[in-house]
């Protein structure tokens, strides 16, 4: 069996959107700048000397370190925070191909 674990930062996110209100006629631009992080993790258990199969799990999150909304295309500014996160679970099938001598 193997384990393999994986980090990343992300030193800088952009976010750009609009909040709208479909049932009042309000929509706010939004927009803010962040950090985020990625962290990965795969245990694989070799079947054969060529084919290995895995299960692991995926986690990313970013989030503004600054933001605000324009409430309503005022001209209102409204500091805010935002933040998206995702997690996923990865199942992984792996085969060598052997082109040339073994040892």
């Amino acid at each position: 069996m193997t384990l393999a674990a994986d980090a990343a930062y992300l030193p800088y996110a952009k976010f750009k959107g609009t909040d709208d209100h479909l049932l009042r006629n309000l929509v706010s631009p939004e927009d803010g700048e962040g950090i985020g992080v990625q962290l990965e993790a795969m245990l694989s258990y070799a079947v054969t000397d060529d084919f290995s199969l895995g299960v692991g799990g995926r986690y990313w999150s970013m989030w503004t370190t600054s933001g605000d909304t324009n409430f309503g295309g005022t001209g209102e500014i409204i500091p805010m925070r935002y933040a998206a996160e995702q997690a996923h679970l990865l199942v992984q099938g792996s085969y060598k191909f052997g082109f040339g001598v073994r040892d």
